[in-house]
């Protein structure tokens, strides 16, 4: 054990005498008492000494610091502690204790300056004393704690480090797929930043929402001095603590979007074969703790809100889509609100899901009494520029003749904001002995200028083998919503007015016909000449 002792003692007394005015006694001052700084040998990550004042004191303090350098430091500011966030400082009172040891945790190889000053019992403050040690460095470098980020996690050493030999790698895990194979890669060097002792390792291209196990190889780091970091190896999912081991993070999260399946309205007539689809661009794979599905049956004048059950009323088709059915009848005319709570699904990697709600997207109309009724149409249009056409048709039965029909609005006008399709607009039909099916003669003229409407004997009027200016069919299917198999469209001049692909079902949402519609009204005639197919506008 080395002592040092540095002290101060001086006594000083000064007479001064004036001759021609009255004269004056000085008391002699003492300065505050000297400190000892007693130092035992340093080792690599600490080292121990010990402070006494020389004489009795009232308080004396010590400060510090990580320095290469001895600086100069007020005496006054250290009995104070005025340094303290530069680094250790304390103030001890000296009736308390006549001498103080602290252990000071230190880095390896660093040099580190030592002060101390002490006051007299009559609050004289003595000299700084100051002594210095560097600490030694014979231990390998080691992880001490870690803190970890959103795509990062900063790791503390035991000592100042630079980049080694040795492999750096991250694993990646899924906490709702630990049955999985985890994903491990070597990192490169642009994503490990060393400053001093700290180390920060960087994955930013890793899943959102990933466990990421950071482990290196010997080597990886070394001191200063040129130790070599032990292999770290420690990582995975501990399923007793429900955490995983070692130096890891978890990446930010994102929310998952879901979205229906379809983007107009579904209507229905048969509840227990409705399925209501909603998908993810991101895989479902488990029930959130907080899921809740529910059903809004909207009814004239009333709604009823009704809770649905995971695998009784709802579950997984794929790992992107969910499948939601009805779980119990609902009166007709009622139309349905789906409700899907926030967090209700995860993904593999513990993303969960947004809210989603669907205000009457499902729609179930009454069952058909007969061919007479309103009928909901959409269709997609032949020509790319205009997409697709909803609107209504209305079916009314001729005041003469039982087997023929009229069918109003089968050819809308194209307008630019929508479509609209006036009164006027008629076509007659006749029904087949069963009324299976009604065939509407081709070129009748259309109600609102020289535009004449006729079929084609195809879905699609690009098919090679389709032939146009032919007949128009409509199926009668059994739940009473008719059917265009076949593309249909109405021609004007040169050109054609509008053109829709085949395969459209026209949805009955009524059993009346609207009480100004008179079939009567309107004359028909057909008109004979030929037409062509023109390109495409």
């Amino acid at each position: 054990m080395k002592k040092l002792i540095y002290g101060f003692l001086a006594a000083t007394a000064l007479l001064f005498s004036c001759t021609d005015f009255e004269s004056y006694n000085s008391i002699p001052m003492e300065e505050g008492p000297a400190m000892a700084i007693t130092l035992d040998a340093a080792a690599d990550s600490s080292f121990t000494v010990t402070f006494a004042p020389a004489a009795a004191a009232s308080y004396y303090s010590f400060f510090i610091e990580a320095s290469d350098e001895v600086k100069e430091y007020s005496a006054s500011n250290i009995l104070k502690c005025v340094y303290k966030d530069k680094g250790v400082a304390k103030t001890v009172n000296y009736k308390d204790d006549q001498s103080y040891t602290l252990k000071m945790a230190a880095m390896p190889n660093t040099a580190y300056q030592i002060y101390a000053v002490a006051a007299s019992e009559q609050g004289m403050v003595g000299k700084v004393a100051q002594f210095s040690v560097t600490t030694t460095d014979g231990l390998r470098p080691s992880p001490l704690t870690f803190k970890a980020g959103a795509s990062s996690v900063a790791v503390t050493f035991s000592e100042k480090l630079q980049r080694g030999e040795g492999k750096v790698y991250a694993t990646v895990y899924a906490i709702n797929a630990l049955n999985e194979e985890p994903v491990e890669f070597e990192m490169p060097d642009s994503t490990i930043v060393i400053k001093g002792a700290d180390v920060t390792f960087t994955t930013p291209e890793v899943h959102a929402g990933a466990n990421v196990c950071i482990t290196w190889d010997e080597g990886a780091f070394t001191d200063l001095k040129g130790n070599l970091s032990g292999a770290f190896t420690n990582k995975g999912y501990d399923a007793a603590t429900k955490k995983f081991k070692g130096i890891s993070y978890r990446m930010a999260t994102e929310t998952i979007g879901l979205v229906s399946a379809s983007d107009t309205i579904t209507y229905y007539t048969d509840w227990e074969n409705l399925e209501m689809t909603f998908f993810s661009k991101a895989t479902l794979v488990k029930v959130g703790d907080n899921c809740k599905i529910q059903l809004r049956y909207n009814e004239e004048g009333r709604s009823t809100l009704i809770d649905l059950k995971y695998r009784q009323h709802f579950g997984f088709a794929d790992d992107t889509t969910l499948i939601v059915g009805l779980p119990e009848e609902p009166d007709f005319n009622v139309s349905i609100d789906v409700i899907i709570a926030e967090k209700s699904f995860q993904d593999k990697y513990g993303n969960e899901t947004k809210g989603l709600t669907l205000d009457g997207k499902y729609i179930r109309f009454l069952e058909s009494t007969g061919i007479e009724g309103v009928y909901h149409a959409s269709a997609k249009s032949y020509f790319a520029n205009r997409g697709s056409f909803d609107w209504d048709i209305i079916v009314k039965r001729d005041a003469d003749d039982p087997k023929k029909v009229w069918v109003s609005n089968l050819e809308p006008y194209f307008l630019s904001g929508g479509v609209s399709a006036p009164r006027g607009n008629y076509f007659y039909g006749m029904l087949n002995a069963d009324e299976t099916q009604i065939v509407l003669p081709a070129a009748q003229r259309v109600g609102y200028g020289d535009v004449v409407v006729f079929g084609f004997s195809k879905a699609d009027p690009d098919d090679p083998d389709a032939m146009m200016n032919v007949d128009m069919i409509m199926d009668v299917q059994e739940n009473g919503w008719l059917n265009m198999p076949n593309a249909w469209g109405a021609f004007e001049g040169d050109g054609f007015y509008n053109l829709f692909y085949g395969d459209i079902t026209f949805i009955k949402t009524s059993n009346s016909v609207p009480a100004a519609i008179s079939a009567k009204a309107v004359r028909y005639k057909i008109d004979t000449r030929p037409l062509q197919l023109a390109p495409k506008k």
